[in-house]
């Protein structure tokens, strides 16, 4: 399978797609993308097939897939080693509507899995007379053809997505229930609503919990389509052990498709807590098939696996043929953020219409409600196809404040954490606006979070004019409706200063009435992207160094770890391992309510220190490990140096039971970095007191 043109290239490309997500994703086969399948004329299928659950096993793709003919809608099964040219069971249809009323209208859309030796197919029971008419049916089988009796786990709803590995095989979470395999349901009808349902045995479902998808309103309408962890997007990179939830709608369309795809992550340690969520689709109607058919411009998928290398997404085009793209794995992680004018292969958002509260100085919300008339929810930050200084695409805001002493919106655009780039003395941000209609709408700036939790807007930045670099003082110093330039030397007040994320802010007390512009082509020079301190100043040793503290900088720069995983994602946005502590000593300074735990052989992390006066210091570290743990770590110098010894981890009863073990290392005077080294795993560390 060949790699896309230009032409034929995903909405997202390498360069652009979130280290997270998978993709991009090139249609197949290439140089002439078609369908895999397609309806046979006298089948039971001879009108459509679509919105196929695939799995491959032993060097074969098998696929159940939705078709209708004029018998209703029922599933066939189809085969394939090549994964692009299937071959049709004799046995079809394999699952038909034979548990009435439930499935009297047919049965949609299979999802399907295996594990030890069985197979289990959830499908979607249509009965016209309810209302909503779907239930969500399970059937298992031995052999893909002979299935058991449906069996209806969840009443008026459908779109099941069971969490799987890349090879769609079930995965037990450690969940507030136990070990449980989890599945995600729903779509965006307030009359289905969006739940995890929980099972010990993939036959039984309990707990069903509600959960909020947090898309914009006019995201809608949308579904659930699968879910898979501990997965790689990177050649050589981590595996990912959150949850990557696609989802097929209206989405960010804004009028461009009916039905596109894209991704959602969630937290595989707080399964309702979304992490991050792109902003572009993964794949959006772009070919002919996909354009033209029984739902014109639809894409569906229920169906992801790993295989030979790369990613493997069958999907429904137009409600009437089953097509494929597939995704390697990439050959590096996202670029650092350097700017935007938010074209194809440029930097998208990572966010879209939402408010930054996430601590320190991120502004939040006061005072601000919807742009009127358009059934929004909230402030907008997103982009739009609509008005652009260059190309064809920016970011569009708007808001209506309420004419309160405090007034004010700032919204996330860019999540920098992953690779945050650091503030140099000669940085410079530049962005073109666009306020719209009124001056209310020039009371607008973009500002920047930083990782000791201070705010760009908060350092006394000014512009090219003198204006400050605040929203509320940029008000009326812009004009409405033409673009106007706005430039600023932030390192002047920021140099040393990492980006945890970019926002967009309005803020005018007193301010009355709706506000709406646009924003492009975004610079940020000047700036280095490579290791820092967390918080931007060395830990002084003397001195205690938390070990939620470690560098900046991303994996294989700042730490290298297999996996990421933690719960600490509230403290830092690129925390990786971290949890909250139970150990009482010294958790009131920065990172002190945080252990770093997940410990595993060959993983690091970097601590930036300065170091007061040469000689031999004594190292007190705060560990705990239900079962003890020889050679479990030691501490290096940046050329690699084992300063410490191998450490040994005593058996302390548990993972939140502390205690103290001591080494010393010799170092010399000023700034320096130290690594941490798990040479085995099965411990925590909360922190380390040089004295």
């Amino acid at each position: 399978m060949a790699p896309a043109t230009a032409s034929q290239a995903s909405d997202y490309t390498a360069s652009n797609v979130p280290d997270w997500a998978i993709g991009p994703f090139t249609r197949q086969p290439q140089p002439n993308p078609a369908p895999v399948l397609s309806p046979q004329a006298g089948g039971f299928d001879s009108s459509y097939v679509l919105n196929p659950g695939v799995i491959y096993r032993n060097g074969q793709f098998d696929m159940l897939y939705r078709g209708e003919g004029p018998s209703g809608v029922q599933v066939g099964l189809a085969t394939s080693t090549d994964g692009l040219n299937f071959t049709r069971s004799p046995d079809n249809p394999v699952i038909t509507g034979n548990v009435l009323p439930y499935d009297s209208g047919g049965v949609y859309d299979p999802r399907l899995y295996e594990l030890n030796g069985t197979y289990y197919a959830f499908v979607e029971g249509y009965d016209w007379s309810n209302s909503p008419p779907q239930t969500i049916m399970e059937t298992t089988s031995t052999d893909l053809v002979h299935w058991t009796t449906q069996v209806p786990i969840v009443n008026t709803n459908y779109d099941p997505a069971v969490v799987t590995n890349g090879n769609d095989t079930p995965v037990l979470l450690n969940t507030q229930y136990g070990p449980r395999y989890v599945m995600y349901y729903g779509d965006s009808d307030p009359a289905k609503g969006r739940f995890i349902a929980y099972s010990t045995d993939m036959l039984h479902w309990t707990n069903n919990t509600p959960f909020n998808m947090d898309f914009p309103a006019n995201y809608d309408p949308w579904e659930i389509g699968v879910a898979v962890t501990g997965y790689q997007t990177i050649q050589n990179g981590p595996v990912n052990s959150n949850i990557d939830l696609f989802v097929a709608g209206t989405l960010m369309a804004n009028g461009r498709w009916y039905y596109g795809i894209s991704q959602v992550e969630f937290s595989s340690a707080n399964l309702t807590q979304q992490l991050g969520q792109l902003t572009e689709a993964s794949l959006s109607p772009a070919e002919p098939y996909e354009i033209n058919g029984r739902t014109a411009n639809t894409m569906f998928m229920n169906s992801i696996l790993f295989a030979n290398g790369q990613w493997y997404m069958y999907y429904g085009a137009a409600d009437t043929v089953i097509a494929l793209a597939t995704a390697p794995l990439r050959s590096s992680a996202q670029t650092p953020f350097t700017g935007t004018g938010f074209e194809t292969g440029q930097r998208y958002p990572d966010w879209a219409d939402v408010v930054d509260t996430g601590g320190g100085q991120s502004g939040g919300i006061s005072n601000v409600n919807p742009y009127p008339g358009y059934g929004l929810t909230g402030p907008q930050a997103s982009m739009r196809q609509e008005i652009a200084h260059t190309g064809t695409t920016a970011l569009m805001y708007s808001g209506d404040a309420a004419g309160a002493a405090s007034d004010y919106a700032y919204m996330k655009v860019f999540d920098t954490s992953a690779h945050p780039p650091t503030i140099a003395a000669n940085t410079t941000l530049s962005y073109w606006i666009y306020p719209q209609n009124s001056t209310n709408s020039t009371c607008v700036a973009l500002d920047m979070i930083f990782s000791d939790g201070t705010a760009l807007r908060n350092l006394g930045a000014t512009d090219q004019n003198g204006n400050l670099l605040h929203p509320a003082h940029q008000c009326g110093h812009l004009t409405p409706n033409t673009w106007n330039y706005v430039t600023s030397n932030i390192g002047a007040v920021a140099a040393g200063k990492t980006v945890e994320r970019i926002d967009v802010g309005y803020d005018q007390p007193g301010g009355s009435g709706t506000y709406r512009g646009y924003i492009d082509d975004i610079s940020l020079t000047g700036t280095t992207t490579g290791e820092a301190p967390y918080g931007g100043t060395a830990a002084v040793v003397p001195g205690t160094v938390q070990a939620a503290n470690y560098d900046t900088g991303g994996q294989g720069v700042a730490y290298s770890v297999a996996s990421a995983n933690g719960t600490g994602n509230s403290y830092r946005s690129d925390g990786v391992d971290l949890e909250t502590t139970s150990d009482t000593q010294d958790t009131s300074p920065a990172g002190g309510a945080y252990d770093l735990g997940w410990t595993g052989t060959g993983q690091w992390f970097n601590y930036t220190v300065n170091v007061a006066t040469a000689g031999t210091h004594t190292v007190s570290l705060r560990l705990a490990s239900p079962s003890g743990v020889t050679d479990g770590l030691h501490i290096a110098s940046s050329s690699g140096t084992n300063l410490s010894g191998n450490i040994n981890v005593p058996a302390t009863g548990g993972w939140q039971d502390w205690t103290t073990v001591t080494a010393t290392v010799t170092l010399p005077a000023g700034q320096q970095t130290l690594t941490i080294d798990q040479d085995n795993g099965g411990w925590n560390i909360h922190q380390l007191t040089f004295t």
